[in-house]
């Protein structure tokens, strides 16, 4: 879908209200919050579930409260976020590990480099995602919605429920910390 109309869209949910456009909007955004959600939940069931209780509540914000939103995107995954840490929060503290087939490392897969090429950007791609996983946690939260899910510093605020210059700040201290974290290993 182009961006220009993503805006016709997201225009029409929230000055018009329009629940048509709503629909549309769900069907264009779906698979990319499902993603998101199953990245951080390694559970396709329950990614299904918590999407449509993303949109089920999205939905509910926009028609039923009729409080301003200024950037649905960011809205969007913003609940899908809140979703997640309740989950996690229900389910009680556990480890959790990334493994090779997520999202972050997924985009080796559509290099057209040379086998060898691709193995050597893979275990470089495993040591840096390493690396992130010996972060902060807000650190590595921050690192992924920007460098994996390729959200701007806009989207980033309204996730995080931070100002743009502090999302863009803990941003720049979550690169600086992982380039320490690099040169020490």
């Amino acid at each position: 879908m182009s961006a220009i109309r993503n805006r016709i869209l997201e225009f029409r949910i929230l000055s018009l209200r329009d629940t048509e456009a709503f629909g549309e909007y769900y069907q264009v955004h779906k698979t990319e919050v499902y993603q998101f959600i199953l990245a951080r939940v390694n559970a396709s069931e329950l990614a299904e579930d918590l999407t449509s209780e993303v949109f089920t509540r999205v939905c509910q914000y926009l028609f039923e409260d009729k409080r301003p939103v200024t950037h649905l995107r960011g809205f969007l995954f913003s609940i899908a976020r809140s979703l997640i840490i309740d989950h996690y929060r229900r389910q009680g503290k556990r480890e959790v590990t990334l493994e090779p087939h997520d999202p972050f490392f997924s985009r080796l897969a559509d290099s057209t480099e040379a086998a060898a090429q691709a193995m050597d950007a893979s275990l470089d791609w495993q040591r840096l995602w390493q690396t992130v996983l010996r972060l902060r946690p807000e650190y590595r939260e921050v690192i992924s919605l920007r460098f994996v899910d390729d959200f701007s510093i806009e989207e980033i605020a309204v996730i995080l429920e931070k100002s743009q210059g502090a999302a863009r700040v803990l941003i720049h201290r979550a690169l600086r910390a992982l380039e320490k974290e690099l040169m020490n290993s």
